[in-house]
């Protein structure tokens, strides 16, 4: 079975190498980046089959890197989840309209939630 990729976009350090532990020691390979910008080049480059991306990032945010991510032949078919501390409905309709898979709020939802909406999202995407 192939291991899966995961990315993490998130510009709050601490967070994002909480999720980066987890993430390996639940089996998975796991990738960072600080930024919509840093996230789009490393999503190109690494091909993940699923990106948790942040949407207030500086240079880029997440929103941003979700459409640009969407218009491309390689990124079209990525599994987004949108990880935010942003819940009003404008946030998560924006989400919504560029085809992201999911929405969790970051202050209401513990590690290990996480993960598990992260392996639920990828159950079956390889054979």
């Amino acid at each position: 079975m192939a291991q899966y990729k995961i990315l993490v976009v998130d510009d709050d350090e601490a967070l994002r190498e909480a999720l980066h532990t987890a993430l390996l020691s639940a089996g998975y390979k796991a990738l960072e980046a600080k930024d919509g910008i840093e996230g789009l080049l490393i999503a190109e480059a690494e091909k993940p089959n699923l990106i948790l991306l942040d949407i207030q990032m500086p240079k880029m945010g997440g929103h941003e890197m979700l459409g640009a991510l969407k218009k491309t032949s390689w990124g079209k078919d990525i599994q987004v989840i949108l990880l935010t501390n942003a819940d009003d409905a404008t946030n998560i309709a924006h989400g919504v309209s560029l085809h992201s898979d999911d929405y969790i709020i970051k202050s209401n939802t513990s590690l290990e939630e996480i993960l598990k909406r992260v392996k639920q999202h990828l159950a079956g995407y390889f054979d």
